[in-house]
């Protein structure tokens, strides 16, 4: 699982201006809804742009002569977001520190929305695509990712604190449904 992990960082951290543009843009900006929106987004086609890498490189098929099983494969990627989103945490707390908290910004909704917004994309799209692969999956990516879930946050704190509590809900239920999806696909051939 380290290794799966570790490859996973290297294939994140090959892609290192797309991180600068996103602090770049953080740093620039004086709004924050652009600046946390463009951190969720970003961080939500993360782990779907090296699954897809993966699948086009073929290295699913030597993942699985590795040591190594499918849940172990679809626990890495899970792992490898849940990391993602904490440092979006991380992230949203700086940038409030240095930003917010000047402008009268409250801390706890924009970390509840910084934990939404790209938690829900993530826990639609990744069960279809480990399931249909990134080809087929990219249409239903294209739609959950494109909707802006910002928009549809409540503004009162106990509406956000439910929101995203169901959104960690349907992110830990699409955890095992991705495992099941994977094993399903390399049952039926169709990631080979």
């Amino acid at each position: 699982m380290r290794g799966l992990l570790l490859k996973d960082a290297r294939q994140i951290l090959r892609a290192w201006y797309f991180w600068l543009i996103q602090v770049s843009l953080v740093l620039i900006t004086y709004r924050s809804e652009f600046a946390l929106s463009t951190a969720c987004y970003l961080i939500a086609c993360v782990s779907l742009a090296v699954l897809s890498e993966d699948e086009q490189s073929r290295w699913q098929s030597y993942c699985l002569t590795l040591p190594c099983t499918r849940k172990d494969y679809v626990s890495g990627k899970y792992l490898l977001q849940m990391l993602l989103f904490g440092i979006l945490l991380v992230e949203m707390a700086v940038f409030w520190l240095f930003w917010g908290a000047w402008v009268g910004m409250d801390l706890m909704p924009m970390l509840l929305r910084a934990m939404t917004v790209p938690m829900l994309p993530t826990a639609i799209c990744l069960p279809l695509t480990f399931r249909f692969g990134g080809k087929v999956a990219s249409a239903w990516i294209f739609m959950t990712l494109v909707m802006p879930f910002s928009q549809f946050l409540p503004s009162d704190l106990l509406g956000q604190t439910a929101f995203a509590l169901v959104a960690l809900g349907l992110f830990a239920l699409s955890w095992p449904l991705s495992v099941y999806c994977y094993k399903l696909r390399w049952k039926r051939g169709g990631a080979a």
